[in-house]
């Protein structure tokens, strides 16, 4: 029995350990820079003198910038991405969303293969990433939500409500799996008796 408890213990302490170093998603809200009609995308707080809600930690620690649509987009995306890593470069990479367009509603955006000079950009200390539609203007391309993917959990994202949502729906499950295993074990030890 003591062992048993031991290894409940011991299960415990280890999920306590790895849960917060959990991915999250940050929700990004409404774009915070613009470059006319055609370019508008995001900054990170303190990025051209704006006080914005993106921590520097968040953009460059995001796998994925996911958009999601009301409508399949009409035509080709960019990404560019300007920062102080790369001395304010215009880094843009052409064919995000091939210019015939996608059927799809969600594009999601690998940013360690979209974004050129990547290194440059995850050494940042202030950056901003924009994104260029060329179908009229940017409103045409319908973004609903957009958000990033794959956020390190320990990068002061705590204060975004999607982070928290994400965080707590995977703590509750890793919970539930414990909680489970914990009861078989004890359902077992009582039943040898």
């Amino acid at each position: 029995m003591k062992t048993k408890r031991i290894l409940i213990i011991a299960v415990l302490a280890i999920a306590a350990l790895i849960l917060p170093s959990l991915a999250a998603t940050f929700t990004l809200g409404d774009f915070t820079i613009s470059n006319g009609d055609t370019q508008k995308g995001w900054a990170s707080n303190g990025t051209d003198n704006k006080e914005t809600n993106l921590s520097i930690e968040t953009l460059t620690s995001a796998k994925t910038l996911v958009l999601e649509l009301s409508k399949a987009p009409a035509g080709g995306l960019q990404i560019i991405w300007q920062g102080n890593g790369d001395d304010w470069a215009w880094n843009q990479t052409d064919g995000v969303i091939p210019s015939e367009g996608t059927e799809e509603t969600t594009i999601r955006i690998d940013l360690a293969t979209a974004l050129k000079n990547y290194s440059k950009f995850k050494s940042s200390t202030e950056a901003k990433i924009l994104l260029g539609y060329y179908s009229d203007n940017m409103a045409d391309l319908g973004v609903t939500r957009a958000y990033l993917d794959g956020v390190s959990s320990t990068t002061g994202t705590s204060g975004n409500a999607q982070t928290g949502e994400n965080t707590a729906m995977k703590t509750a499950a890793a919970a539930l799996v414990l909680t489970i295993c914990a009861a078989a074990l004890l359902a077992r030890k009582i039943k040898s008796r």
